[in-house]
């Protein structure tokens, strides 16, 4: 038996059904990681497949790969109900561990959210209402991400009729 070689490149798919990886990728990179080194970048942003349905209890939004420095964030977020500025934040929480990835003082293993990092995320004005925007829908991205089904859209973010017209139609 010969030895395996190293695993084939993950396939890189940023544009979803209703959001766009790269785009908000390349915003955030252009104003808050304005100082981060082309060296220190994501080597890519995907969606992350969907796993079997099972009675999930939480889900995992984004993850970042230090070592193929991959940043997957969750399928069951590219849907309507989901706001940009949430995928936003979440991408910005992934790019902050591509950029500050520092190794516990002693320890092999990552520090992932240490004291510079939580006082980084603090300073984000997008953290306090996504985290709250969370807490809100979490049972719902939760039932999502079990069923198959998109979450229903709240109220507030459903264009009225004339307001679709006005955005979608001119």
């Amino acid at each position: 038996m010969g030895t395996l070689g190293p695993p084939p490149p993950a396939r890189i798919v940023t544009r979803g059904a209703h959001h766009d990886l790269a785009e908000i990728t390349a915003d955030l990179l252009a104003r808050e990681f304005r100082a981060l080194a082309p060296a220190r970048h994501p080597r890519g942003v995907t969606w992350g497949r969907r796993g079997a349905r099972s009675a999930r209890r939480s889900l995992q939004l984004g993850s970042f790969d230090p070592e193929t420095t991959l940043v997957r964030i969750h399928p069951v977020l590219d849907q309507q109900a989901v706001p940009r500025w949430f995928i936003r934040y979440v991408l910005f929480h992934e790019l902050l561990h591509a950029e500050l990835n520092q190794p516990c003082a002693g320890a092999r293993r990552a520090q992932h959210h240490g004291r510079e990092f939580r006082l980084r995320e603090q300073a984000y004005p997008g953290t306090a209402p996504a985290l709250t925007w969370q807490e809100e829908h979490l049972s719902a991205l939760l039932r999502s991400a079990r069923s198959g089904k998109p979450m229903a859209i709240p109220r507030a973010v459903r264009p009225t009729a004339i307001l679709q017209k006005l955005l979608f139609d001119s």
